[in-house]
């Protein structure tokens, strides 16, 4: 008698495990179309005819101007590699432009990186 029940109970513990597996096979949706992941390199600027304009006191810097080696849409730069904030760049002609550095301290610059995108 133990023996039959042992085997019943193994026999409803197996068909349970067989259902749920089936339900969530059953369940499973697949939406066609195109699905994947990609890497690729960052080709960036050339940045050239880089100059900075000083204030009235030579320890300050005013603006960047520079040209890039295409069009750019949105443009920062930043002076300093751990501490100074981004600034904001404006378009003049072509493919040069100018940051307002907002009189930025000549002797925390130990940098300048240039941020931009066509989009």
């Amino acid at each position: 008698m133990t023996h039959t029940i042992k085997g019943m109970l193994l026999l409803v513990t197996t068909i349970i495990i067989a259902s749920t597996t089936f339900a969530f096979a059953s369940s499973s949706t697949f939406i066609p179309g195109k699905r994947g992941e990609a890497a690729g390199g960052i080709s960036g600027y050339t940045v050239a005819n880089i100059t900075y304009q000083f204030s009235a006191d030579p320890s300050k810097i005013d603006s960047v101007l520079f040209t890039l080696d295409s069009l750019a849409a949105t443009v920062k730069i930043k002076l300093n590699d751990k501490v100074s904030p981004w600034y904001n760049c404006a378009h003049l002609s072509g493919n040069n432009w100018i940051c307002q550095t907002e009189g930025a301290s000549t002797q925390s610059a130990d940098t300048l990186r240039v941020f931009a995108t066509s989009n």
